[in-house]
This record gives structure tokens, sequence and C-alpha cells, in this order.
């Protein structure tokens, strides 16, 4: 699972400087044709990249959850998060930004209990 989430990351790293990379030629060149061409590339580096966050944070999930549960068989207390088993649907900033203070929200209860 670890290597998965390590290639994940990795190929979102890729893409991004992809990216950036034609983002960048997309801006300096004078050239219209080619201002067009990096922006039609641009694209789906974006969205590869955004792709490959989400399995990369899907997995993670899913790896944080089974460690909750392997201490909750311990007799430890389970302080795994509470993930639901889907990949996120992270379509705007803002859905991202939402679903992070809802993390940040259950670390403080669960160190609250603590």
């Amino acid at each position: 699972m670890t290597l998965l989430i390590a290639m994940g990351t990795y190929a979102m790293r890729g893409f991004s400087v992809a990216f950036s990379f034609f983002k960048n030629v997309s801006e300096c060149f004078a050239s219209e044709i080619v201002q067009f061409i990096a922006l039609l590339i641009c694209v789906p580096c974006f969205k590869l990249s955004h792709a490959c966050f989400k399995v990369a944070h899907f997995l993670g999930q899913r790896r944080f959850a089974r460690l909750g549960s392997g201490c909750a068989l311990l007799g430890v207390h389970n302080l795994s998060l509470q993930f639901d088993y889907r990949i996120p649907k992270f379509d705007c900033v803002a859905d991202i930004y939402q679903s992070l203070r809802c993390l940040a929200r259950r670390l403080e209860r669960v160190h609250d209990r603590a």
C-alpha cells in the first residue's frame, strides 16, 4: 500500500511539473499557436495530477483506517478517524478546503478525548 501511495505521489508531482512547464510556455511565447498548443496540453496535465492526488488520498485514508482497526484488536482505543471508503470528489478548491477542515475537526475531537 505504501508503494502505491508513493507511486501516486510521484506521478502527481510529475504531472504538476509538466503543468507548470506548459503553463509557462503558454505565457512566455509570442506565437499564439504555440500558446494554444501549450494550453491544450496543460489542461490534461492538471486533470491527471488531480486524479493522482485523489487516488493517493484514498489509499492514505485506507491505510490509516486499517492501522486504527489493528490497534483496536490489540485492546488499545481505536483512534482512527471515521473515513468513508470512497474516492473523494475534489472538484474545486473549496471542496478540498472543506474536507481538510472536517479532518482537522475530527483530529481535535480525538485529541480532546485522549
